[in-house]
């Protein structure tokens, strides 16, 4: 027997399916192992210079950036074939890193520095808004429970091998360095993208008006908000889109402050957050790959969906308790870790996959707006409010400000729960 038909049984997937599903897997691994290379350069690149706490002002200059990037890309799915704006944005992807490793040999103000991480922030939007605009046109709903776990896998072994060579290489031929190959690896991805766009399947949008998002005339912003906002399912997860981006971005601040106060070198912090990327990129690997499909299948979207804001809690109340219990910071540092590489993990293998799930029921035209709405509009606001948020406790200097953080994330998640009601009344 080949290894084949084992590989198909094994991940769910049906022979008619393949080809699409490995070629969707490897566009997905290319663009996703140059911006795993990225992220550790901008991040190394940034730690050499600023502390964690200078994290919350990279949100902020994000979300200008991401509403931007959201905005273009939805004039850019207006006007050509999705495959055609795939291409256009994977090659001015490239073309954005080169200019900064070329950049990085004459600016040294402390502003590159702040830009440069938050354009990483960019690339993922713009890849991700590429990548599912075409994914999700592809397939109906009973196997979109099935698949998208598996195709959007790809993302995962292509972070691992990116963190883990970026762990040995970044301080030897310095963070900015490791642009060459996120530049590479991004073009890269274009023969697959090709290879979807010659076989036909991926097809333009048609912009009509039987579609399931109520029709409003006129032009502007305020009018595209309002045309597909009337649409309550797509109201309902942009919303839920805000408090999970705001939770998760809260999360990764804290923790990476907790590992600041362990490793007091920026260069020792650098290498414990690339190795703790790379480690919960295999266990949501095997989560992703193997249990996702099934786990939808067998208990529904809606208890899927509840999966990570319930382990958030139960492990915040695990936080708050170490932090009354004892006054050792390595317990709390422990717990804070194993609570950050649960959410990451989840957040990957089960609500990534299942939440664009939740958008197959809407045709192709709407379902392609609710992208754009959800991840160009509610996740820039998102960044914008947590890095306010953090940017004002920091500033009111509470006596701990880790236990603040975990109540505000206490909140968020029983907010995250509640939203996910209200999508599934939808």
């Amino acid at each position: 027997m080949s290894k084949r038909p084992f590989l198909q049984k094994l991940l769910n997937v049906r022979p008619a399916e393949w080809k699409v599903v490995t070629q969707l897997f490897w566009l997905q691994f290319f663009m996703g192992t140059g911006i795993a290379f990225f992220f550790t350069a901008s991040f190394s690149h940034f730690l050499e210079k600023f502390s964690a706490s200078q994290l919350a002002w990279v949100m902020i200059i994000s979300s200008p950036l991401l509403f931007l990037t959201g905005w273009v890309f939805t004039k850019f799915e207006h006007r050509f074939h999705l495959t055609r704006v795939g291409t256009i944005v994977i090659i001015l992807m490239a073309i954005s890193i080169l200019t900064l490793q070329l950049s990085s040999n004459w600016i040294k103000g402390d502003w590159f520095y702040y830009i440069t991480f938050a354009w990483y922030y960019v690339l993922y939007l713009a890849s991700n808004l590429c990548f599912w605009s075409i994914t999700s046109t592809l397939f109906d709903v009973r196997q979109s429970k099935r698949l998208f776990a598996v195709i959007s896998g790809g993302d995962i072994p292509a972070k691992f091998i990116g963190y883990t060579m970026a762990y040995f290489f970044v301080h030897t031929v310095g963070p900015l360095n490791l642009l060459w190959p996120a530049f590479a690896f991004m073009l890269g991805s274009l023969p697959f993208l090709y290879q979807l766009s010659k076989s036909g399947v991926v097809h333009h949008h048609h912009h009509h008006a039987e579609h399931a998002v109520e029709f409003v005339q006129g032009k502007g912003f305020k009018v595209f908000v309002k045309r597909y906002t009337l649409n309550t399912l797509i109201r309902r997860l942009a919303v839920l889109t805000f408090i999970i981006s705001a939770c998760l971005a809260i999360v990764n601040y804290a923790f990476y402050k907790e590992v600041k106060e362990e490793n007091h070198g920026n260069k020792e912090l650098s290498n414990f957050i690339i190795l703790f990327m790379a480690a919960s990129q295999i266990i949501a690997l095997l989560v992703k790959i193997i249990f996702t499909g099934r786990i939808v299948a067998s208990i529904g979207i809606k208890k899927s969906l509840l999966v990570t804001p319930l382990v958030l809690l139960g492990l915040l109340i695990v936080i708050v308790s170490a932090q009354f219990v004892s006054s050792e910071s390595n317990l709390v540092f422990y717990a804070f870790g194993i609570a950050a590489i649960a959410v990451e993990v989840l957040r990957t293998a089960i609500t990534n996959p299942v939440f664009l799930t939740v958008m197959q029921p809407l045709n192709p035209n709407a379902r392609s707006k609710a992208h754009a709405i959800v991840k160009g509009i509610m996740d820039p606001f998102a960044f914008l409010f947590a890095g306010i948020l953090l940017i004002i406790i920091k500033n009111l200097k509470p006596g701990n400000e880790l236990l603040i953080l975990c109540y505000i994330l206490a909140f968020f998640g029983i907010s995250w729960i509640v939203s996910i009601l209200l999508v599934n009344r939808s």
